[in-house]
């Protein structure tokens, strides 16, 4: 199996269950000291398979009665392609590409004709796709993803998602500097986050041309040249799955040969200018750049030179688009816990400015006033980079915990985008509740005033005002102030959607 093992990571190994039969020995049950042994032999144990001296060997985890019970039906069931366990929860691959976790008898009952339904009914909503661009903001359109890694790289392609009759919930993309894809594969650790997932962006694969590399349920977009590249560092593997494949359109980049300095960013540039101006497609770049930008600003900032050079009067020193992040409900300040800024985080700076697109790190989802370290629990070099009109298309943003098993430095990239015929105007980013929970606040719009007033329920308000004349001094205590809270809260909700700023 490939795996060390010193006396000292044992704690505890003997022999369990009842006197043995004729021919049949007992189980032995072994406890380690590191976790991440445990994690290693899991993931090696594949290797006994098909060799004759360890035939009748079987290596699992000790589960409970009832899990055990639940596994053995999870087996069986038709729409299951494979299982396995790990940490006592028990993880079934479906075969429409999508994974479930069974964790209580719960599970199991809602699953006893299509092992949950919910995952059931994604054999139609996945037949979909998903996109968001056009000026009215609505999510039938077109997105330009780009999956990038700026040095020892190469240029990215780019997808676009066709229009389709379909609807679909949401996209997930993960983006992951995976140092070596091959290496990551051969454990079931990267294959399962894959499977959570929609569009997977590998960087630093370390793949050349010769080399083939296949993920179940998902198809490998076409390679970039890489004839010119002089090692097999880098390199960029975008995984799109099955489902939505059919609706992928991919757009050529003016270069599609390996870069391995800081042109990659003109590249980039000029594609972007060329899909932004020309074709009006909104942009999600991911991934690893090396970039290190610190919390300096991503927009322009009109200082008094600029605007005495510009014969400009009465111009608030801010962003020259900072009009569209207030628009959306934006938060103008990028928080990061990597306050360093080297070139490359200029140059990327640069390209934002220029192109007046926001990198979401630190100010989307449950990274928003953090900005969390993406590498070596020191620096952040891994972005997500948006147009403005995506920002509200965003229903979940995080940086993942770093994985030994699937990086050998970096945490993995999550973004969620939500399909809906209008975006949440004015995504509050900076409002998160300590769960790490985006708080969605409408954007007051002067032009619904009265259709907001008009819809504020008398009756509802009355009823508030009764409690309030009646309420006695001595009775008030804080669950008697959270209900009127939560009834003022009602009154105004109702009305905001009935007027549409939700």
């Amino acid at each position: 199996m490939n795996v060390n093992i010193e006396k000292n990571d044992i704690v505890s190994c003997h022999r369990i269950g009842k006197e043995p039969t004729a021919g049949k020995p007992r189980s032995i049950i072994v406890r380690f000291f590191s976790r991440d042994l445990k994690y290693k032999i899991m993931s090696n144990k594949k290797v006994l398979k098909g060799k004759l001296d360890y035939k009748d060997i079987f290596i699992n985890e000790d589960l409970t009665m009832l899990r055990l019970k639940m596994l053995n039906m999870v087996k069986k069931h038709d729409n299951v392609k494979s299982v396995f366990t790990r940490d006592g929860k028990i993880n079934c691959f479906l075969r429409n590409g999508r994974k479930k976790i069974i964790e209580n008898p719960d599970d199991l009952k809602c699953s006893s004709n299509s092992v949950c339904s919910s995952i059931c009914s994604e054999d139609v909503k996945n037949q979909s796709h998903y996109s968001v661009s056009n000026k009215n903001h609505t999510c039938n359109s077109n997105l330009a993803l780009h999956s990038s890694y700026s040095f020892n790289s190469e240029s990215s392609c780019s997808v676009n998602l066709k229009n389709s009759k379909d609807v679909i919930s949401s996209i997930k993309v993960l983006s992951l500097n995976v140092c070596g894809i091959l290496a990551k594969l051969k454990a079931p650790e990267l294959e399962e986050l894959c499977s959570n997932y929609d569009i997977v962006c590998f960087c630093e694969t370390k793949l050349d041309e010769l080399d083939v590399v296949e993920l179940d349920h998902f198809r490998l977009l076409p390679p970039l040249n890489r004839k010119n590249g002089k090692c097999k560092s880098g390199g960029i593997a975008v995984f799109v799955k099955n489902s939505i494949f059919v609706n992928i359109e991919l757009l050529h980049s003016s270069c599609e040969n390996v870069l391995c300095s800081i042109d990659i960013f003109d590249v980039i540039e000029d594609d972007l200018i060329t899909f932004i101006t020309e074709k009006d497609y909104k942009v999600c770049l991911i991934g690893d750049f090396n970039a290190h930008t610190g919390t300096k600003p991503d927009y322009i900032v009109l200082d008094e030179y600029i605007c005495n050079s510009m014969q400009l009067d009465n111009i608030p020193s801010h962003d020259i688009n900072i009009n569209n992040l207030d628009k959306f409900g934006i938060n103008i300040n990028r928080a990061s816990l990597d306050k360093s800024v080297d070139n490359y985080g200029n140059r990327l700076l640069q390209l934002c400015k220029s192109l007046e697109l926001f990198i979401a790190n630190g100010r989307l989802g449950k990274d928003s006033g953090i900005g969390a370290l993406t590498c070596k629990e020191a620096t952040v070099v891994d972005y997500c980079i948006l147009s403005p009109e995506l920002f509200t298309h965003v229903c979940e943003f995080k940086i993942l915990p770093f994985d030994a098993m699937i990086s050998d430095v970096h945490n993995g990239v999550h973004i969620e985008f939500m399909n809906t015929n209008k975006p949440n105007v004015g995504i509050q980013v900076n409002d998160v509740n300590k769960n790490g929970n985006v708080t969605v606040k409408p954007k007051w719009d002067n032009e619904k005033y009265q259709s907001f007033v008009d819809n504020l329920n008398d009756t509802e308000i009355d009823n508030i005002c009764e409690k309030l004349n009646v309420l006695e001094v001595e009775n008030i205590d804080k669950s008697v102030i959270n209900n009127l809270v939560e009834d003022c809260n009602i009154i105004i909700r109702d009305a905001a959607d009935a007027s549409g700023f939700i």
